[in-house]
């Protein structure tokens, strides 16, 4: 029995289980008998016009008290696994070709969006979060608490998996967006939790969920190799495994069938929310450091899928790309190119050509936000570009992905496109400055794209931010520029008749700002003394 029904007595009792089970049992031998319509089982008063049931299974029943005593608990450790249980039991029961009564499904998704991720982020959070006295079997109850919510996990993913486009399909997937995530945090080797037991061994684990956690076939724990040590051939110098917890959490995950639904839903990516398939790209990301070669060879099916699907939306209807609310921003999106997909994609066989079609993705992306008109997309297209050059400029052995993205940026006027509104915003010109930078410290920067940033400032009624913003790019930009680029600035401050009060004391400011970080003094020395005696 588990130690949840032990201690926990009255709270899932044997009694209320068995319950379940009686009602789940007649639908079943329905369900084999082959008998294709639910009136013959049923009395007529039991159903409306249209054929549904009127009244709720005792099931959900069961998971709307067990969630009522969750909320009155605030979310306690030992009220979650009741909760799941039952969910378990509903999900599991209704397998494909039984449709699952409408009480049912709205219990279950209400659990999912309000209950399931706060309550498995409190055990996470153990023991800042959970006031429990110290004792040989509190580590026992959390594991298994944390199991409950995989094995649960698993089981929505996998009746997702089930749903066609004709179903409540678009509904469910916000509700599993939550669920996805949960795992996303329970796979993270960085919460509190994980922390405080990575060196720890497991606990007892129930029966239900030994053989999973036994299975070493998906996940492993993670080795240390030991130090140098004096003899060699010492026995006792074996590596460390760590996260074993983890490791265990991932096992059960993949036993109940998880990543199987995750990646049959990923290989269909069309048929799914583009935030659902984010998130569970970002799980599959989240557990690449425990998994076995034959784990992350299963994971690689959905790479090509994603890719595919995620250029035809940005080339086709790039409008299901952006979050849900009123920002309408893309840090979804920018999530699953710069993090989710790349991690997996690391571990893959054809890596050079997984990296240049999603440089391809990033680059169409780019080029689409900046045809609009809206800040968010203007944003989110300068921020994407930022980050391709930024990623590229790191990579010094390699020169031929900063070359390709800067003869990209050439071909496709993108300077003259962020140069052309928007420089009032600052953390619009913080990213434009990003780009700006790049291609100066790489000597990309041209007498073209200087004569750009100075037009914005001397072009009339520029607001004042704007001209504040620019001088702050041009100190910046400065720093880096060769002798030539500065004679060419100094000329056009040179050329100036007319300077308004605050544009002397920008200017003054920029001469400041160079003369403090100029490492050949000699260089520019003249030229600020020049300039500085006609602004006298």
């Amino acid at each position: 029995m588990s130690l949840w029904n032990a201690r926990e007595a009255d709270i899932w009792s044997v009694e209320a289980m068995d319950v379940v089970h009686a009602s789940n049992a007649g639908d079943e031998t329905h369900e084999l008998t082959g008998s294709e319509n639910d009136d013959e089982l049923m009395d007529e008063d039991d159903l409306d016009l249209s054929g549904n049931r009127l009244f709720p299974s005792d099931a959900h029943l069961l998971l709307v008290n067990r969630v009522l005593q969750l909320k009155a608990s605030n979310h306690a450790a030992f009220s979650l696994v009741p909760c799941l249980q039952a969910v378990h039991d509903i999900l599991c029961y209704h397998q494909p070709g039984h449709r699952m009564r409408q009480s049912d499904l709205d219990s279950i998704r209400r659990f999912f969006k309000e209950d399931m991720l706060y309550s498995v982020d409190k055990i996470l959070q153990y023991p800042t979060s959970i006031k429990a006295p110290p004792g040989d079997n509190i580590q026992e109850f959390l594991l298994e608490a944390l199991q409950w919510a995989a094995c649960v996990a698993a089981d929505a993913l996998h009746y997702r998996t089930q749903l066609q486009a004709a179903d409540l399909a678009a509904d469910l997937d916000a509700d599993l967006v939550p669920v996805a995530q949960s795992m996303l945090n329970l796979f993270n080797q960085h919460r509190q939790l994980h922390h405080l037991v990575q060196d720890m061994e497991l606990p007892h684990v129930v029966d239900m969920f030994a053989l999973h956690v036994n299975n070493s076939e998906y996940a492993v724990p993670v080795k240390d190799e030991p130090e140098d040590s004096v003899d060699a051939q010492d026995p006792d110098d074996q590596p460390m495994e760590r996260y074993k917890w983890l490791a265990a959490l991932i096992n059960t995950f993949a036993g109940f069938h998880g990543f199987d639904a995750i990646v049959a839903l990923l290989q269909r990516p069309g048929s799914v929310s583009f935030p659902l398939l984010n998130m569970m790209a970002a799980v599959l990301a989240q557990a690449v450091d425990f998994l076995t070669d034959e784990s992350h060879d299963h994971h690689q099916q959905v790479v090509v899928p994603v890719l595919n699907h995620v250029m035809e939306l940005v080339e086709t209807d790039h409008e299901r790309l952006h979050d849900y609310g009123n920002d309408r921003t893309y840090s979804s999106f920018q999530c699953l190119v710069n993090i989710n997909m790349v991690r997996i994609m690391r571990y893959g066989h054809d890596r050079q050509r997984l990296f240049t079609q999603l440089r391809r993705i990033q680059c169409t992306f780019v080029l689409r936000m900046l045809e609009s008109s809206s800040f968010n997309k203007l944003l989110s297209g300068v921020r994407e570009c930022n980050k391709l050059l930024q990623d590229a400029a790191r990579d010094r052995r390699d020169r031929s992905q900063i070359q390709a993205l800067i003869q990209w940026i050439e071909q496709n006027d993108v300077v003259q496109r962020i140069l052309r509104t928007n420089l009032h915003q600052k953390q619009y010109v913080q990213e434009v400055q990003g780009i700006m930078k790049v291609l100066t410290q790489h000597q990309f920067l041209t007498a073209e794209h200087l004569d750009m940033l100075w037009a914005v400032i001397e072009k009339e009624d520029t607001y004042e931010a704007v001209k504040t913003h620019m001088f702050e790019l041009l100190g910046e930009l400065a720093a880096c520029f060769v002798p030539e680029q500065l004679n060419m600035l100094f000329a056009k401050l040179e050329r100036r008749q007319e300077r308004s009060v605050q544009d002397t004391k920008r200017l003054l400011t920029l001469l400041q700002h160079l003369a403090l970080s100029d490492k050949e003094v000699s260089g520019s020395r003249p030229v600020i003394m020049r300039v500085c005696r006609r602004l006298m």
